[in-house]
């Protein structure tokens, strides 16, 4: 999360010098609530110095020097001393805007012995400068042309043009205020000079960047046309690859067609010797059925034969046994003859089946 809080601090500085201060504000906040919920005191600096700067482009004064100045408590926290003079300056810029001079200047001294005290020479310039602006506001003209004649020694040493532009307007207007329109001139000449140095570095420069974007552009015609040519060159080879592997492909799916009909053909051949072996051997079972068909069908009329004959047996068995019963029950006298002999007598006839064995 600290991470994330330095990155939505970064992306607001961006939106911030792009004069996008609405984005500018969401990312800041973005940070800070970040910030507040992780306790990240360290980062508490640079958040309220950022919100500061927005403030203060968008001209709300107030609110620039509520978070320059709890900016600067942190910074004192942490002792960076290089921050703390930057934000001394800030707030006298601030106070500036708002025609507090004495505050302003009260800042901007401490700001400048912090500068000294580091050697912070480029600061130091920009805080006599800062000096020297106050000074020339309140017209005390004698302190503001030594505080620019300070801030002339260390921007001639540092070759700080635009420094050098400032003061030599600050001395031109403190001479002619002081009524030596001649120095006056002399330091406006100066300016003038410096001016012209400043465009002739600025269209220096410009050139020498339209030559380093035409030498890129030149270049990057260079190695796009040598891109193409590769590229053809290497569509070419993949062209070639692929038309390759397109014949391979092919060949690939011929032979496995082969081997697939070669293989079916095998398979069907095999299965019609099957057919064919399961064929005779369904002709010899059938023949072998046929036979033993024959051979029942055969034993079949023998067994009706048979049949009929002991048939006829038991018809001519059963026929004596029944004219034998005739003959017996013809021998024996009937209910009524018995009843007329007597009770004193009787007859026991019991036959097993139809007539009797002994009589």
């Amino acid at each position: 999360l600290k991470s994330i809080a330095i990155i939505y601090g970064n992306i607001s500085v961006i939106h911030y010098h792009l004069n996008n201060y609405k984005l500018a504000h969401k990312f800041n906040e973005k940070a800070l609530k970040i910030t507040q919920e992780i306790n990240y005191k360290s980062n508490y600096e640079f958040i309220y110095t950022g919100l500061g700067n927005i403030y203060s482009s968008e001209q709300q004064i107030d609110s620039a020097l509520f978070y320059f100045e709890k900016a600067l408590k942190y910074a004192k926290k942490y002792n960076n001393k290089f921050n703390i003079a930057t934000l001394y300056n800030l707030l006298s810029t601030e106070n500036i805007k708002l025609k507090n001079l004495i505050i302003a200047e009260k800042y901007l001294t401490e700001g400048l012995n912090i500068r000294l005290e580091i050697g912070d020479k480029k600061g130091t310039s920009n805080s006599y400068i800062q000096l020297s602006n106050i000074q020339i506001e309140k017209k005390e003209y004698d302190n503001a042309l030594k505080s620019c004649i300070k801030a002339l020694e260390i921007a001639q040493k540092l070759e700080a043009k635009e420094n050098l532009k400032v003061i030599y307007s600050n001395m031109a207007t403190i001479y002619r205020e002081k009524g030596n329109w001649k120095l006056s001139a002399e330091y406006l000449t100066k300016l003038m000079g410096v001016k012209d140095s400043i465009l002739n570095e600025n269209m220096s420069n410009q050139i020498a960047e339209m030559e380093t974007k035409y030498e890129s552009v030149k270049k990057d015609a260079e190695i796009k046309l040598l891109n193409k040519d590769n590229l053809l060159k290497e569509v070419n080879i993949e062209k070639q690859k692929q038309q390759k592997y397109i014949v391979y492909a092919g060949l690939f799916i011929a032979l496995l067609f082969s081997f697939f009909i070669y293989n079916r053909l095998q398979v069907t051949k095999k299965q019609k010797n099957i057919i064919q072996e399961q064929s005779y051997a369904l002709t010899e079972v059938n023949e072998e059925l046929n036979q033993t068909n024959e051979e029942i069908l055969a034993q079949r009329d023998q067994i009706e034969n048979q049949k009929e004959k002991i048939e006829h047996a038991h018809n001519e068995v059963k026929s004596s046994i029944n004219y034998a019963e005739r003959i017996q029950k013809a021998l024996l006298s009937s209910d009524d003859s018995w009843d007329n002999i007597g009770a004193d007598r009787f007859i026991l006839f019991k036959p097993r089946d139809v007539v009797s064995g002994d009589f």
